[in-house]
This record gives structure tokens, sequence and C-alpha cells, in this order.
């Protein structure tokens, strides 16, 4: 009995550890999203030329990379061409959110947070890829 109580002990103690290490990753990823979605500048759309733009964003967990068509001065589409989300979290709502702004600057999809943010970026990124 006193052998299966010291393995139990040790493998709480490392699912203990382990679950801290993942939380801690999870929070630093969280932060690095909240600063870079804070740190973004207005983007002119209107100043940009009729086209294509094209951008990603990728940390740890998530990720996306977008096609943001700008016709006559206006985001007329954003289109996800690929995302690391988790499964259900596509954050389609956040696509709809930048279209209607018109710009990259839009609350987060609550629920959603992680996956709204790498789209956000994704298309801050494009946008700004002159």
């Amino acid at each position: 009995m006193r052998k299966f109580l010291i393995v139990f002990g040790i493998v709480v103690a490392v699912s203990v550890v382990v679950t801290a290490v993942i939380l801690l990753f999870l929070n630093g990823m969280a932060d690095r999203l909240e600063t870079l979605v804070g740190d973004m500048r207005p983007v002119d759309v209107g100043q940009l030329e009729d086209g294509t733009y094209t951008g990603s964003f990728e940390d740890s967990a998530v990720g996306a990379t977008v096609e943001v068509t700008v016709e006559d001065g206006r985001i007329v589409a954003v289109d996800v061409v690929e995302q690391q989300a988790s499964p259900g979290y596509q954050a389609r709502e956040t696509v709809e959110r930048i279209e209607a702004a018109q710009s990259p600057q839009v609350e987060a999809v609550s629920g959603a947070t992680w996956s709204s943010h790498s789209i956000i970026l994704a298309v801050y990124r494009a946008l700004n890829a002159r």
C-alpha cells in the first residue's frame, strides 16, 4: 500500500507541474495577442490600391492566413485561407465585423478570442504589407 501511495503522489505532483506549465504558456500567449492587437495603428483603406492582400499571423496555439480584397478604397472581402484554431472556433463573425467596420480594429468574438485575434492580426498585416 505504501508503494502505491508513493507512486500516486508522484503522478499527482507531475500532473500539477504539467498543468501549471501549460497554463503559464497559454497565459503568455494570451498576453502577447492582447499586446499586439492593442498596438495596432489605424489603417487608411482608402489609400490602398485595388487588389488582394495576403497576410498571416501565427503564435503557438493559434494562427491564420487571410486574403483581403480591396476595391475602390473599401474592404469588399476577407477570406480566411487557413486557420489554426480549436475545433469550432473559426470566428467567422470576426470577418463580418472587419468587413462592416472597414478595419481590422474590431472587438474579438466572445468565446473565440484567440482565434479572433489571429484573424485580426493577419488582416492588419495584409493591409500593411505594401
